[in-house]
C-alpha cells in the first residue's frame, strides 16, 4: 500500500534555494551547521558576548517503519546521530514528486528579511567536500514539495540591521512532503568517504522522520513540565556566524549592538525544546 511521508528539519539548520536552475540534482540545500561545541568555530560570537548554546545534530524515525524492522514495540524510536555527512533523500515516485517551494515557507524565518545584507551563506558551507568542523550534516533537494509547519507563536526581530520590525507567526519545522511512495531511502556518507549508511522506510499510511540539531539540554526533544516565559531565541545568532562578510556585520553593528534575533511576544509562550531553535530560510545563491 502506498503512504505519504513527511521529512522534518528542525533547529538549527537552513534551506538555501539555489539560483543554477540547471543543476537539476540540486534545486535546494539544507545546511546544518556543526554547533557541537562549547564556543562557535567559525569566529567570535557577532554583536554580543554570550556564548552560544551547544546543539546535537541526529535523525529520528519509528522502528517499526525500517523495511527490515520485525517484531519492536510500539512506540519505539530509532535515533542516529551525525556529524560530517552528506545525507541523501531518494524515493520510488518522482512523477507525483516534482520539486516545489511552497508558499507556505513565508513561516520559516527569513534571513533575507531580518538581514539582507547579511543572509548570504558562506561557500565553504556549498562546495563539492566541506570540513566536518563545519558542517554537522548537509542535504541537496531535488524532490517533494518543502513547506513548513504550522506557526506556533508570533515573534518579533529587532531592527538593528535596517528591517523593519514587525510580528510574525514562525514555524520551527521546515517540512519535505511526498505522497504515493512505497519507500523512502535515507542515505548518509562521512564527507570525503565512500562509506555509506542506507535506512530504508516504508509505513502502512503516513511516514514522519525528524532530523533535527537541537540544543544539549534536551537534544531529542522529550516533553518537558512548562518552564518559564521564553524572552528571545539567542539560538539564531548561529546563523550569523555562517554568513559572509561577518568583517563588515561587526562594523555594522559596532561591536556593541544586539544581532536580531526573535523575541516571544506571546505571553505566557513556555520555554519548551522545539519551540525555538527556529529553521530559517537564507539568500538564495548559485551551487
Amino acid at each position: 500500500m502506498a503512504f505519504t511521508a513527511k521529512i522534518a528539519f528542525t533547529g538549527i539548520c537552513a534551506l538555501v534555494p539555489n539560483t543554477d536552475k540547471t543543476a537539476k540534482d540540486k534545486r535546494a540545500a539544507i545546511v546544518i551547521p556543526n554547533a557541537w561545541h562549547e564556543k562557535p568555530i567559525f569566529g567570535h560570537s557577532i554583536g554580543d558576548k554570550e556564548p552560544l548554546r551547544r546543539h546535537r545534530c541526529f535523525v529520528k524515525f519509528r522502528l517499526q517503519d525500517l523495511a527490515t524492522a520485525g517484531d519492536v514495540p510500539e512506540g519505539s524510536e530509532g535515533v542516529a546521530y551525525m556529524e560530517g555527512v552528506q545525507l541523501s533523500i531518494d524515493c520510488d515516485n518522482d512523477k507525483d514528486n516534482p520539486f516545489r517551494l511552497s508558499p507556505k515557507l513565508s513561516n520559516v524565518a527569513s534571513l533575507v528579511d531580518v538581514a539582507k545584507n547579511y543572509s548570504k551563506i558562506e561557500k565553504k558551507f556549498l562546495k563539492k567536500r566541506p570540513k566536518k568542523e563545519y558542517l554537522a550534516a548537509r542535504a541537496f533537494l531535488n524532490k517533494g514539495c518543502v513547506t513548513s509547519g504550522p506557526p506556533l507563536s508570533k515573534w518579533v526581530f529587532p531592527g538593528t540591521l535596517g528591517a523593519n520590525a514587525k510580528r510574525v507567526p514562525l514555524s520551527h519545522e521546515i517540512v519535505i512532503e511526498y505522497k504515493n511512495l512505497n519507500w523512502l531511502r535515507l542515505t548518509y556518507c562521512p564527507f570525503g568517504s565512500n562509506k555509506k549508511e542506507v535506512l530504508e522506510l516504508k509505513a502502512k499510511r503516513k511516514l514522519l522522520v525528524t532530523i533535527a540539531n537541537l540544543c544539549d539540554d534536551n537534544p531529542l526533544g522529550w516533553n518537558t513540565a512548562l518552564g518559564n516565559p521564553m524572552p528571545a531565541d539567542g539560538d539564531f545568532r548561529w546563523y550569523f556566524e555562517c554568513v559572509e562578510d561577518k568583517k563588515a556585520l561587526r562594523k555594522k553593528l559596532c561591536d556593541a549592538l544586539p544581532l536580531p534575533i526573535p523575541y516571544n511576544v506571546d505571553e505566557g509562550m513556555p520555554l519548551a525544546q522545539g519551540v525555538n531553535c527556529f529553521p530559517a530560510v537564507t539568500q538564495a545563491q548559485k551551487f
